[in-house]
């Protein structure tokens, strides 16, 4: 094998060619990866039983891993909100966030770094969102779905291993009400109020022209400074 395997891509019968990987372990390898969504680092096949010191050193000169290719990948995750239709329409403005922290390669270097990342996408109006995350091989730790209403506040967290996400997720939040209006009977109502008049000074014999006036305010008889308003 002058050259090394894609260790999140190698089959069972690459796999136990290699000296030391028997059959059984060779399907445990590929099965605990299929089951993780892949592997992002050499050292989590130390969690694979039966791998010990010695044959994880011979696993290192036949596999690698190809992290620049999995980056390209992606995977599609719905999130819905509303999962027993109890809600429809009343999602509008919603968003979902998934927080994470994914492997990236230094451009021009093979050195690999943890990056914070935060994937946004809106909902329809009937609590749907799609989000597109990296590839789970490249995926480090668990991912945070948040859910947010129209005026930016958070509805629901909920944190989940790889191994928990599907294709479809489901994230039950009841939207919130809208705020209600009272008619009013008043026709001047939330209308400016107008003043009329004109601006003299103390004596009352100078019309005082040209000025800005400002004029302050009270609801109380002998109002202090902290009851006046403009």
């Amino acid at each position: 094998m002058a050259e090394k395997l894609d260790l999140n891509r190698a089959s069972i019968e690459e796999l136990e060619k290699i000296a030391g990987i028997t059959r059984t372990l060779a399907r445990n390898i590929v099965t605990t990866r299929d089951r993780q969504g892949g592997f992002s680092t050499l050292a989590a096949l130390h969690d694979i039983n039966g791998i010990n010191a010695d044959l994880f050193a011979v696993l290192k000169e036949y596999v690698a891993l190809d992290a620049a290719a999995a980056q390209e990948q992606t995977r599609i995750v719905r999130v819905n909100l509303d999962p027993k239709g109890q809600h429809t329409g009343g999602y509008g403005g919603y968003k979902v966030t998934a927080e994470l922290v994914a492997l990236s390669v230094l451009p021009g270097t093979e050195e690999h770094v943890s990056v914070p990342r935060a994937i946004t996408a809106d909902t329809s109006v009937d609590g749907v969102s799609v989000l597109t995350l990296p590839d789970l091989a490249v995926i480090q730790g668990s991912i945070s779905f948040i859910v947010r209403s129209p005026d930016g506040q958070i509805m629901a967290r909920v944190e989940l291993t790889r191994s928990d996400l599907r294709e479809t997720l489901a994230l039950p939040v009841a939207p919130r009400g809208l705020p209600t209006t009272q008619p009013s009977g008043n026709p001047a109502f939330n209308q400016p109020d107008k003043l009329r008049g004109r601006v003299i000074d103390r004596a009352g014999r100078v019309l005082i022209a040209g000025k800005q006036v400002v004029i302050w305010t009270a609801r109380t008889d002998n109002p202090q400074d902290e009851d006046l308003r403009q």
